[in-house]
């Protein structure tokens, strides 16, 4: 396979059209080496529109995801980040040629030293890898700049928006199969959040995050992701290249937000809730309100 090749054509064919036009994102996608972070048996799937199994059932985002995400955050050099399900590290590092600091925090001990070594491999120094429990995120440490789930949750726990700082953004795919939307969420003051549907796509659920009647006893804050052997991955791969019939087969739904998703930021539809946070725990209470409103937490 030729690497340089394969990597161009996932930039400009499958990240480009998405609606991924940042020229530092694009430019980032060809300078940190995403089959550096695939464990070698996965190889051959670093550059194909799937997600990548990787050790411990767990697995990364596709390509096209990863580079939406980043370009929504928009994470400025001075910014601290956090993210929550480590995975392989690669998201870790695009967003530390971003940002000032990352804390990724990864539950799986095994998935979080193959991570670290992965970072320490490729210099990504302002990194730090957590093996703890990310559904609590980090208190003692935030406020923090930008949030990233890298998975999808069923909602984002309010304990979670609450350690953004003011003008801090959070990014997590949010909802049930067969529907899921990347949200951007953003805190407007001490108590408002405003939160925008980017895109639809579906994504595995990060563990510790699953409804209350589908939680079952396991590893919190990590990606779960369903089994996969080479032999399949390698028949995706093929079905991806021929036209995205790996998408199809698993039943994805992905679609851009629009031509701009600046734009559709700006005007789109804003998804609002009202939640309290008490000495208790998070008591949510959700309902629709017209767009404009904005979401308010009671801290």
């Amino acid at each position: 396979m030729n690497v340089e090749q394969a990597r161009f054509n996932m930039i400009e064919q499958q990240i480009r059209p998405w609606d991924v036009l940042d020229q530092s994102v694009l430019s980032l996608l060809a300078v940190v080496k995403r089959e550096d972070f695939v464990p070698p048996a996965y190889r051959a799937l670093a550059f194909v529109d799937t997600e990548v199994p990787l050790p411990g059932g767990q697995c990364m985002l596709a390509p096209k995801v990863e580079a939406r995400l980043l370009q929504e955050l928009d994470v400025h050099k001075h910014e601290r980040v956090l993210e929550v399900g480590t995975g392989s590290g690669y998201m870790a590092a695009l967003l530390a040629h971003k940002g000032q600091q990352v804390i990724t925090m990864e539950i799986d001990a095994g998935l979080a030293d193959f991570a670290r070594s992965n970072l320490q491999r490729c210099g990504a120094s302002r990194v730090g890898v957590r093996h703890a429990d990310g559904s609590r995120g980090l208190p003692e440490e935030g406020p923090f700049d930008v949030i990233l789930l890298s998975g999808s949750v069923p909602e984002v726990p309010p304990g979670l928006l609450a350690q953004l700082k003011v003008g801090g953004r959070l990014a997590a795919i949010v909802g049930q199969l067969p529907i899921m939307r990347a949200t951007l969420f953003t805190r407007s003051s001490e108590h408002d959040f405003a939160s925008v549907e980017l895109f639809d796509t579906v994504a595995p659920r990060l563990v510790g995050f699953e409804d209350e009647a589908a939680r079952r006893p396991g590893p919190r804050g990590s990606l779960r992701c369903p089994a996969r052997d080479p032999a399949a991955g390698r028949a995706r791969a093929l079905g991806s290249r021929a036209g995205g019939a790996a998408a199809a087969a698993h039943g994805r739904q992905e679609h851009p937000a629009g031509a701009d998703s600046r734009s559709a930021r700006r005007a789109g539809p804003v998804a609002v809730h009202r939640l309290f946070l008490s000495s208790r725990g998070a008591k949510p209470a959700s309902r629709r309100i017209p767009p404009a409103a904005r979401l308010r937490v009671g801290l």
